[in-house]
């Protein structure tokens, strides 16, 4: 019987790992995030099974924020996800910059969509002088706006059910200039939840 998944604050997976070795499969995939993820991958590499089975998973799980914990771990794994700091476009790389200068560290996925949720509120706020009295059309302004900002991660839209569509990368963890980095591989454009899955599309 297939053990449970482990539960948030696991800090031993020798159980899970043990399991993993008699897989027959062609690749771990895994999706942990923070004190997890740089648990998990660690001891992913101490048990040494990435010589038999790689481990990939979602970006979480080898987040910028966390590369400097996890160390060489963290080479060669192959996530996929919707940002990446190591991304080589003119907008991210403003962003990067200006993030670093004030932080001293590199953003996360989670400071992009923040920048993402910040840049189209100023942009539908600019539009609207302020007014906020009609909701309808502050709805109608927000999604105007999505087109008219440059996201880090580049070009999003929203669909009918206000889901955003937006480029997923491929990446993977290397060592440049001294620096762990997800270095972006593949892209995959305008990928939308609704065309993905279907449930969000009530006519279905």
């Amino acid at each position: 019987m297939p053990r449970p998944i482990p539960p948030f604050g696991t800090t031993d997976f020798t159980p899970y790992l043990r399991e993993v070795s008699s897989i027959r499969a062609d690749a771990v995939y895994a999706w942990f995030a923070g004190a997890d993820a740089v648990h998990f991958v660690r001891q992913y590499q101490q048990y040494r099974r990435d010589k038999h089975l790689p481990l990939t998973g979602h970006s979480a799980l080898t987040a910028d924020t966390i590369l400097p914990a996890i160390g060489d771990a963290a080479l060669g794994i192959v996530t996929v996800g919707a940002y990446s700091a190591a991304l080589k476009t003119t907008e991210n790389e403003q962003f990067v910059e200006g993030y670093a200068g004030a932080h001293k560290t590199w953003p996360s996925r989670y400071s992009e969509c923040g920048w993402d949720a910040a840049a189209l509120i100023a942009e539908a706020l600019d539009t609207l002088r302020g007014d906020l009295s009609d909701a309808s059309r502050v709805r109608s302004e927000l999604k105007d706006a999505l087109p008219k900002i440059k996201p880090p991660r580049g070009p999003m839209q929203f669909d009918a059910y206000g889901q955003a569509i937006t480029p997923i990368y491929i990446t993977r963890t290397e060592k440049v200039a001294g620096r762990f980095v997800n270095t972006v591989i593949d892209r995959i454009p305008s990928v939308g939840q609704a065309a993905t899955w279907g449930w969000w599309n009530t006519s279905n």
